[in-house]
């Protein structure tokens, strides 16, 4: 009869030793998975939204504009985002002396691409800065090897029922995803003269 009661209470210590084993699992894992979700929480709040770290300053333009009887004087700025390097090798500060040619380029086509009507109201300037901001972006991030926004394939040659994005091979979607390096575009002087 001595075996028969000490039976159950071999058993009864194996199932209550199981028992904490598995409330101990389960207290720590639940622990990790919270710690874990907290540490995900801070990068995500640090990774947030781009912001400007530095401005460059590019020499002034002078260009004709598509309608051949204007021409445009225009003072451009380039918001950098914090921590991306703009140019060969400057350090996202001065007065554009690390100003790739590439960069300038780009803006003139763009800038001589436009009629003098895009360019009177505040919403054709409006425009004008993002598409300046979305092909320096493309530019610079084909240069350096960041990643670039996805493009649409064939955007230019079909029309999209999108609101936001015009027909026209200049024309920008303002959905398009701004990931830097040019954050923000500024105009310091900008005048156009009919000759």
């Amino acid at each position: 009869m001595s075996e028969e009661q000490e039976a159950p209470k071999v058993e009864g210590k194996k199932s209550s030793k199981l028992l904490v084993i598995i409330l101990l699992a389960v207290v720590l894992g639940g622990g990790g998975f919270f710690g874990f979700k907290v540490m995900n929480a801070g990068s995500a709040k640090e990774k947030g939204p781009l912001k400007v770290g530095s401005t460059v300053e590019l020499q002034e333009f002078l260009v004709n504009l598509a309608d051949g009887k204007t021409f445009l004087k225009a003072g451009i700025a380039l918001g950098i985002a914090e921590g991306m390097k703009f140019g060969h090798g400057g350090d996202g500060h001065g007065d554009g002396a690390a100003e790739p040619p590439e960069v300038r380029d780009a803006i003139i086509m763009i800038l001589t691409s436009k009629q003098p009507s895009d360019l009177a109201t505040t919403e054709g300037k409006e425009q004008l800065k993002r598409e300046i901001i979305l092909s320096l972006n493309r530019l610079l991030n084909h240069h350096s090897g960041h990643p670039k926004p996805e493009e649409k394939p064939d955007s230019s040659d079909k029309p999209t029922e999108s609101p936001h994005q015009e027909t026209e091979g200049n024309k920008v979607s303002e959905e398009e995803p701004n990931r830097g390096p040019v954050l923000e575009v500024y105009f310091t002087s900008f005048a156009t003269q009919r000759y």
